[in-house]
């Protein structure tokens, strides 16, 4: 079953010559789209490069003003984002803080209660 699947398969997708009516239509629609483009003479080459040096003024400068807003986007996504980091920082180094003076208040505590006497031999009594 398979190989009848495959030998179908294989005669379905077999190159065929379209032949020359086909061919002929084809290059009829390439002239007239040849034609069409006034002052063409030479055939473009690839790429964008020689549109690009050929292009009005308003190309140059519309490309011009996207890298420049590419630019702006770009050092202004940056300065959020550290102004961001640095909030986030600040807020870490004041939990440090409050963590570090309850720490010392606890530390001053213990050491003031072992420090207090527990009688006093000075009272004359």
């Amino acid at each position: 079953m398979s190989g009848e699947l495959e030998k179908g398969l294989r005669q379905a997708l077999r190159p065929v010559d379209p032949g020359e009516r086909f061919t002929d239509g084809v290059m009829t629609r390439v002239g007239a789209q040849e034609g069409a483009r006034p002052g063409r003479s030479q055939p473009d080459t690839p790429g964008r490069v020689r549109a690009w040096a050929h292009a009005p003024a308003w190309r140059w400068l519309s490309g011009a003003a996207a890298a420049i807003l590419i630019v702006v986007l770009v050092v202004h996504t940056q300065e959020v984002r550290h102004t961001r980091e640095g909030l986030a920082a600040r807020q870490a180094v004041l939990q440090a803080l409050r963590v570090t003076a309850k720490s010392l208040e606890l530390a001053k505590r213990a050491v003031n209660a072992s420090d207090a006497p527990t009688h006093r031999s000075d009272s004359g009594a």
